[in-house]
């Protein structure tokens, strides 16, 4: 399999020297401040203002469907298209839809399905931008610094999360929820701005002869490409497994958790985040000091194996301070296993096929997250507690990641 991963610019210089690298960072950071704060924000309105637990289910299937159907069109459309172009267009649309909700409330409309119409929307958003952003990295650092970059990308994301749950609680205490949004708005629209000072070289999807792929020619590569590749195939099927049996449950557990279990206080659910992010910010840290060049394979197994035994215990505490520790513990554990397995597959995919390797990946990993969100709901709904299925939940993953460290040298060797 190709392993080029090509930067014809500022190969040796330093990450901060790097114009281009800076300005993504930063335009990412605001980004993500946003976006965390309109996913606290949804979710703690759903749960306080709607009183309605299950809704946040339909919420999160809402923007997962989408996510899954146009991501594959996605990544082809970022093997083709400039990638700057894409983030702006999909951030100018996410400063529509926060501003249709700040319209609805304003005209005192409180209904669930605003936000699912909004996180279908925001679903087809993400799906297209989602691979432009992971597939614009390797093209602005050399392959030696990739995990430092990485790194920093993840910490700079966790960073943003922590302010944004942070700021939302906050925002919401302070002035409300109308307010937050139109601070949210601020926010997206200056990165999008600032997208466009980000310089790289485009390497568009060709055919054998040079000319630009059709679409759906693109496409079949993709898949081609991805099929050849051992290590591509068993990384699939464990992102499928893994998340089935975590995003639901981890998903909606935190603000339920805040909500059931430590009496429905806005700054215990700010708390619970914080300590999450806070949790992938040291794993992100700890990598760019590292900067892990050797067992990426073997680290990240273990690292979600870990992860799996701290969501057991998570099922069985009602202790703030040590489900604070859990929390934080699992947000450094994902960050141990998520960033070597990027570069890892960033490293050895082929320049003109990042945006679709990428862009399965995704889908790969939330193929099975509405089930997982739709599951979650209705065992909500008939009467099992979060926290049950939380530890019920973790089994699966210990299991899993246990079994592919023992008999899938294909992922554990990976270096």
């Amino acid at each position: 399999m190709p392993t080029t991963v090509a930067v014809n610019h500022q190969a040796l210089v330093p990450l901060r020297k790097q114009t281009s690298f800076i300005i993504l960072i930063i335009t990412s950071f605001l980004a993500s401040i946003s976006f965390s704060m309109f996913i606290f924000t949804q979710s703690w309105f759903v749960l306080q203002q709607l009183h309605f637990k299950a809704g946040l289910g339909f919420i999160f299937i809402a923007s997962s469907v989408p996510r899954i159907i146009f991501m594959v069109f996605g990544g082809v459309i970022a093997d083709k298209v400039k990638k700057t172009r894409i983030i702006f267009l999909c951030m100018l649309i996410e400063v529509m839809l926060v501003f249709s909700i700040m319209t609805t409330l304003r005209l005192g409309i409180e209904s669930i399905w605003v936000f699912v119409i909004v996180a279908f929307i925001f679903g087809i958003s993400d799906a297209l931008q989602i691979p432009a952003r992971t597939s614009l990295l390797p093209l602005l650092v050399d392959q030696s610094q990739l995990t430092r970059a990485n790194s920093i990308y993840s910490l700079n994301a966790s960073g943003a999360g922590i302010a944004g749950a942070f700021l939302a609680g906050l925002s919401i205490h302070q002035i409300g929820f109308y307010q937050t949004f139109l601070f949210m708005i601020i926010l997206t629209g200056t990165a999008a701005f600032l997208t466009f000072f980000i310089r790289y070289e485009q390497v568009k999807a060709t055919d054998g002869n040079g000319k630009e792929a059709p679409f759906f020619t693109s496409l079949k590569e993709g898949f081609l490409y991805v099929k050849s590749s051992k290590f591509l195939v068993a990384l699939f099927m464990l992102a499928v497994l893994l998340n089935f049996f975590i995003a639901g449950p981890m998903t909606m557990g935190i603000p339920i958790i805040a909500d059931q279990v430590f009496g429905g206080k806005t700054i215990i659910f700010s708390m619970l985040e914080s300590t999450f992010l806070s949790g992938t910010i040291l794993g992100a840290i700890t990598l760019s000091i590292l900067n892990l060049n050797k067992h990426k394979g073997r680290v990240s197994l273990i690292a979600i194996t870990c992860a799996g035994i701290c969501l057991f215990f998570v099922g069985f505490t009602s202790t703030l301070a040590v489900m604070l520790g859990l929390i934080g513990s699992i947000g450094l554990l994902i960050s141990l296993t998520n960033t070597p397995l990027m570069t890892l597959l960033q490293a050895n995919t082929d320049t003109k096929m990042l945006g679709r390797v990428m862009s399965f990946l995704m889908v790969a990993a939330m193929g099975l997250t509405p089930l997982s969100y739709g599951l979650t709901s209705i065992l909500i709904t008939v009467g099992l507690s979060i926290q049950t299925i939380i530890w019920i939940s973790s089994i699966p993953v210990i299991f899993v990641s246990v079994y592919t460290f023992l008999f899938v040298p294909a992922i554990r060797n990976a270096n």
